[in-house]
């Protein structure tokens, strides 16, 4: 069941790149202004935010593995219709829907992994994250060979379509896993009581503003890249140097943490990051664009797990109430971001824009460093079950 779940999360990190890299064949193929064009990446960011909360519901209902196994369904099927849509409104419903099947696959398999063995979990979810991480990376890089070579935007959607299937029947020998479904017994007043605390409400705003310049950055990099001149059959790789510098970014932050305190880390990468998306907007030479890029992923890396650790750190007796709290935070983030940007894009341009999220970076940085690194009077909550799915190979 594990190697399947990192598996299926490297098909989902995969997706999450799949509508930035053919976002300059779309605006070239239904005429869209870039406001228009950033309609898509809401309706993802949207679709992504009702499954995220309506997962706990149906897992209620029905067990994770048939969940996950209809998400990629859905994923199959609407990736397989939306380069035939003829009109624009049609593919952002699509995009939507397709949405729902990413935004459940990734809660759904965050459940499975967080409900095996304690000493299985922590390792499990490691590598689960990791695999996500490959997937963004590699994804763009294979995919835009196809545009390379002569194919069409569609070879992008399709080829995941297969991907989502042949994994269906791969998870089909799970569908007769056991999953006993625990609902959660913590008190309301835990949630009540959390969201009455300052520091928390600043962390919400930290994670919201991360999560909306990632992905406002990944799914207007190639967009971006084409302004410069970079040929769209190339632009979608600054999605990858991106994502390569995430992913280097979170290897070194593991040992850095080790050496300073999570708050000081966030302040550091949170105003490196800002001060490097300036510099952004400055530099012409494309080699300087793409390294830049680079950068700007090292310092993205480590801000959302840091920022989960510092909330459970700071509200220990309430961990799974702080996280879903952040999670919805951040969904909310991934809607606004890619709008922002797309319409700040349209009327000024889109180093304007990503000007004013730089800012809005070091705003957070402003906002994180009235966080304490402690609080003086810790919660008095009852401590919280795990709502998870407890699975049997």
């Amino acid at each position: 069941m594990q190697q399947l779940s990192y598996l299926g999360f490297g098909i989902l990190g995969l997706t999450s790149t799949i509508h930035g890299m053919a976002l300059p064949f779309l605006i070239e193929e239904y005429s869209l202004t870039l406001s228009v064009a950033g309609l898509l990446l809401f309706a993802n960011s949207f679709g992504y935010l009702l499954a995220s909360v309506a997962f706990p519901f149906l897992q209620k209902r029905r067990p994770s593995a048939r969940i996950l196994s209809v998400a990629f369904l859905i994923i199959a099927v609407t990736y397989t219709l939306f380069p035939l849509s003829p009109w624009w409104a049609l593919a952002v419903a699509l995009g939507f829907l397709a949405s729902l099947g990413t935004g459940t696959i990734d809660v759904g398999f965050n459940t499975l992994i967080s409900s095996l063995d304690p000493e299985k979990a922590q390792p499990a979810l490691n590598w689960l994250h990791f695999s996500y991480g490959i997937g963004a990376l590699v994804g763009p890089i294979f995919l835009s060979r196809f545009a390379y070579f002569g194919l069409s935007w569609s070879a992008f959607y399709f080829s995941t379509s297969i991907l989502a299937t042949l994994f269906v029947l791969l998870w089909r020998n799970y569908l007769g896993t056991t999953v006993n479904n625990k609902s959660s017994t913590a008190p309301r007043a835990n949630t009540l009581k959390l969201y009455k605390q300052a520091p928390y409400w600043m962390l919400l705003v930290s994670i919201f503003i991360y999560v909306a310049v990632e992905v406002a950055l990944v799914g207007w990099v190639p967009t971006l890249l084409t302004s410069l001149g970079v040929r769209a059959v190339n632009a979608s790789l600054g999605i990858s140097v991106l994502w390569l510098g995430i992913a280097l970014g979170r290897a070194l932050c593991t040992q850095a943490v080790k050496k300073m305190s999570s708050r000081v880390l966030l302040l550091f990468l949170t105003s490196s990051t800002a001060l490097a998306m300036l510099v952004l907007i400055f530099i012409q030479p494309l080699w300087l664009v793409f390294t830049m890029l680079f950068t700007i992923g090292l310092f993205l890396s480590a801000i959302f797990p840091l920022i989960l650790f510092h909330s459970s750190s700071l509200f220990p007796m309430c961990v799974a109430e702080s996280t879903s709290g952040l999670v919805v935070a951040g969904s909310f983030g991934a809607m606004v971001g890619p709008a922002f940007l797309g319409l700040i894009g349209q009327h000024y341009s889109l180093h304007t824009g990503v000007a004013i999220l730089a800012g809005v970076m070091l705003l957070s940085t402003l906002i994180l460093a009235l966080v304490p690194q402690e609080l003086s009077q810790s919660l008095e909550l009852a401590p919280s079950n795990k709502t998870g799915a407890k699975v049997t190979d």
